[in-house]
């Protein structure tokens, strides 16, 4: 029945076995009540030879059944780990905004964070505000001071086809970095129900992990790869969503946290306010006029990555 006694592991192959054994040992001995209600009407020199077939057929049942039992009993089940999927690239982006409908918080341990500062922070934020609540976003982002750096995830991003690829140079990696910032700050600072904390990390994974209440997100920077998801399940003998969530705790207490204090001036946004900001926390990369205006379009860009 089994090709090799290793598919015995699986739940569904042990219940066949249990079935087929139990089913057999039963029409053995339903059998020999048979032959010994008919034991008249047979002849003596048949009724022995069927009746000591039958004895041996049973005894032998019986004891394959012991030792195929003991041996199911040694080897370990296979557990299926049901909070572990993996999704298309095309399904990310509506397992993303799904998520966001049902978290009261979120974080993202990735490069840049454009997709959280374009989408998840005005979501959360709406959300939030309509349910009188107050969402947790916790970011850990690469540092923009660290010109390697930015260098690294620069050039990795041009190694690889993009539909619209932006990110083309450093200077195009700091803007996009401190965008995510600056956002992050107005969002922590204004009434919109939203607690941003931002750390700056110096090493660079080409994995990103998104965690919100009910998942955590594993994708790649390159957006033909599938992603990864654990989901949260209340039996759950994995545990990978927990561990993911204690991985986030302890990388960002191994970063840079972004000064919570230091405030976005308030008002319209303006090159001078960026410029003044960027200063006070020790971020200004670049002070050139094109530069802080390419951070600004950033701010008020709504481009979806995932589009």
């Amino acid at each position: 029945m089994f090709e090799n006694l290793a598919q015995l592991k699986t739940p569904r192959a042990r219940r066949v076995f249990a079935f087929s054994a139990t089913t057999l040992l039963i029409l053995e001995l339903v059998l020999l009540g048979l032959l010994e209600h008919f034991s008249d009407s047979i002849p003596d020199p048949y009724f022995s030879v069927i009746k000591e077939v039958l004895v041996h057929l049973t005894g032998a049942s019986i004891t394959a059944m012991f030792l195929v039992g003991l041996l199911v009993y040694l080897l370990p089940a296979e557990e299926k780990l049901k909070s572990v999927e993996i999704f298309s690239p095309s399904q990310t982006k509506a397992l993303h905004d799904s998520a966001l409908l049902t978290s009261d918080f979120w974080y993202h341990h990735g490069h840049i964070g454009r997709w959280v500062r374009t989408t998840a922070m005005p979501a959360l934020a709406r959300i939030s505000v309509e349910n009188g609540i107050i969402t947790t976003i916790k970011l850990i982002l690469l540092n923009p001071r660290n010109s390697k750096l930015c260098e690294l995830y620069a050039e990795y991003r041009n190694q690889i086809s993009f539909k619209e690829n932006t990110l083309k140079t450093i200077e195009d990696v700091q803007a996009e970095l401190l965008a995510t910032i600056i956002t992050g700050q107005k969002f922590d600072q204004g009434a919109n129900g939203l607690g941003v904390h931002i750390f700056l990390e110096d090493q660079l994974s080409l994995v990103r992990e998104d965690i919100s209440a009910t998942a955590v997100f594993r994708t790649q920077v390159n957006p033909r790869c599938p992603s990864i998801v654990y989901r949260k399940l209340h039996h759950d003998t994995s545990e990978f969503y927990n561990a993911a969530k204690t991985n986030f705790d302890f990388a960002a207490r191994c970063c840079t946290r972004l000064i919570p204090e230091a405030k976005f001036p308030d008002g319209q946004l303006t090159i001078d306010k960026i410029k003044a900001y960027l200063a006070h926390v020790g971020l200004l990369v670049h002070e050139d006029h094109d530069f802080l205006k390419s951070v600004m379009t950033r701010v008020q860009s709504d481009y979806h990555p995932y589009t």
